[in-house]
């Protein structure tokens, strides 16, 4: 008999037109839950968006307003993921305080202070590479099936920082071949929630 292994997925820098309706049409088709990592910026021009995730029952983090590398890595954009979370809040009414840092860089100062504020810290440790500009969604695939583990947290994008109108139809596209080798895998994708 085998043995199911858990695994998560998770999206990035959205929301962005209209690749994540299109993740999220897929999402629901597969029956899946994946989690959301949304900038401040994108919510602003895109908040149709965030409700639809949240009343499809993704769970949304934040992963700060502009996704400024600077700013981030110095941990002076304590500001800004306030600004956003109170968007999450204020338009879905989901009071889990997610954060993914941008980059994935966390200054030590800045880290202390959000868990003391009931943040969760929201990392990830298998990676599409979907942010190459020559990547192909093949390679986007073999990225994930070839690296993932019992536990992942995986890590794809449905936008490129607060840039509007990046194109991530390759990560649309990959995404259903993903769902199936890891199935195929013994792999569960399940509710960022259930990792834990």
């Amino acid at each position: 008999m085998s043995i199911t292994k858990r695994v998560a997925l998770t999206f990035d820098d959205g929301p962005n037109l209209p690749y994540t309706n299109q993740i999220l049409d897929i999402l629901k088709k597969e029956n899946i839950k994946a989690a959301f990592f949304v900038c401040g910026a994108n919510i602003k021009r895109h908040p149709e968006i965030i409700r639809k995730i949240a009343k499809e029952n993704h769970l949304i983090g934040n992963h700060s307003f502009s996704h400024n590398r600077l700013t981030t890595f110095l941990g002076i954009n304590y500001g800004e993921i306030l600004k956003t979370q109170k968007l999450i809040e204020d338009l879905t009414a989901q009071r889990i305080k997610l954060y993914r840092p941008p980059h994935g860089f966390m200054n030590l100062f800045l880290r202390k202070k959000l868990i003391t504020q009931g943040f969760k810290i929201v990392l990830f440790d298998t990676v599409g590479r979907d942010w190459e500009s020559k990547i192909t969604s093949g390679k986007i695939v073999t990225n994930i099936v070839d690296n993932v583990k019992l536990g992942s947290i995986i890590l794809l994008h449905d936008g490129s920082d607060i840039n509007i109108g990046v194109n991530r139809s390759k990560t649309v596209q990959a995404l259903p071949e993903i769902i199936n080798k890891l199935e195929e895998n013994n792999f569960q994708i399940v509710p960022l929630e259930e990792l834990s």
